[in-house]
C-alpha cells in the first residue's frame, strides 16, 4: 500500500512540476519541428521560426549551450508542437513568433516546452513584454 501511495504522490509532483496541461482550445497553430537553433528557438514546416517566450537559454558561444539546445531536441524535434502565440506582439524583433510551446505527454495531457526547460535548468527567466507570465 505504501508503495503505491508514494509511486501516486511521485506522479503528482512530477505532473506539477513539469507543468502537465489538460487538452486545452488555447493553440493558435500547431506543425511539426524542422529543426532546433539553440535552448530557446526552432524552425517548424508550416509556422517558421519560433522564440519560446520568457525564457533564455545560452548562446552559441556560452557555457550550456549545447546541453540547452539537445534536451529541445530531445523534447521536440520532429514532433507536432501546439503553439500559444503570442496575443500582443505576435513576433518579437527578428520577426520570430512568440510562443509557449506543447508537445504530447499522453492521450490527454501536454506538457509546457518552456517550463520543462526551466524546471531542468537548462534556461532562466526573463520577463519580456508580452502576453505572457513566467512567474504564473
Amino acid at each position: 500500500m505504501n508503495k503505491i501511495l508514494y509511486f501516486l504522490v511521485f506522479v503528482l509532483i512530477v505532473i506539477v512540476s513539469l507543468q502537465i496541461v489538460f487538452c486545452s482550445g488555447e493553440f493558435d497553430a500547431s506543425s511539426v519541428v524542422s529543426s532546433v537553433t539553440d535552448g530557446d528557438t526552432f524552425e517548424t514546416t508550416s509556422e517558421g521560426t519560433v522564440r519560446l517566450a520568457d525564457i533564455d537559454a545560452p548562446e552559441y558561444y556560452e557555457y550550456g549551450y549545447q546541453a540547452a539546445r539537445d534536451f529541445l531536441i530531445s523534447l521536440i524535434y520532429g514532433k507536432a508542437v501546439y503553439l500559444d502565440i503570442d496575443d500582443i506582439y505576435r513576433t518579437g524583433t527578428y520577426g520570430r513568433l512568440i510562443c509557449v510551446a506543447y508537445v504530447n505527454y499522453n492521450s490527454t495531457h501536454y506538457l509546457n516546452v518552456n517550463k520543462a526547460l526551466l524546471v531542468e535548468d537548462y534556461t532562466e527567466i526573463s520577463n519580456y513584454d508580452n502576453e505572457f507570465s513566467p512567474y504564473t
